[in-house]
């Protein structure tokens, strides 16, 4: 069990802004940008479902939150593996270096596309005079999508664990006892 805490609070979108390990290589600014981007994709979505089904009922109301919850934790795992350029850290430090440096461009760019979802989301709203309703689905899908973070990253922790903690005890020996 410690081990899947010390996993989340490195891995986390949100738990990991304040915990993950001052060492990780993915750092707080970095998962800050994500979450930041994150916040402005289902932003946009929240907008677009609210538009597209303006039904005020409890039903569609839950079913858009769990909507854009799973659209936005999709979207952040999927951000998080581009920009910490996962696919890459089995190469030689050059090849990771250029992977990295292609990966925060990509992440200063969706921080850039982050207020054009920003835009829209408010050109809907305004033109579409939404309110209590966009929030409760903004806020309940974006609180969704934390929840839906376990259950998409709960196989990797079980399959991948092992071997990503030998990986780091390899790479940076001594540094954190994850046993406890």
């Amino acid at each position: 069990m410690s081990n899947f805490l010390v996993w989340m609070k490195n891995e986390h979108p949100l738990i990991s802004i304040f915990c993950a390990h001052h060492k990780h290589p993915f750092s707080q600014l970095d998962r800050g940008m994500v979450l930041f981007t994150t916040l402005c994709w289902s932003f946009m979505w929240s907008a677009v479902f609210e538009t597209l089904i303006p039904e005020n009922d409890a039903g569609n109301e839950i079913a858009k939150s769990i909507i854009i919850g799973l659209i936005t934790a999709v979207y952040e795992v999927f951000l998080v593996f581009l920009v910490s350029c996962g696919w890459a850290q089995k190469c030689n430090k050059l090849v990771r270096c250029i992977v990295a440096v292609i990966g925060y461009s990509i992440l200063c760019q969706l921080m850039c596309y982050s207020i054009f979802f920003v835009v829209v989301g408010v050109f809907v709203i305004v033109n579409n005079k939404l309110g209590a309703d966009f929030a409760t689905i903004w806020w309940s899908g974006e609180i969704l999508s934390f929840g839906f973070w376990f259950v998409i990253n709960i196989p990797m922790f079980i399959f991948r664990f092992e071997s990503d903690k030998e990986k780091f005890q390899e790479e940076y020996p001594g540094l954190l006892n994850i046993d406890g």
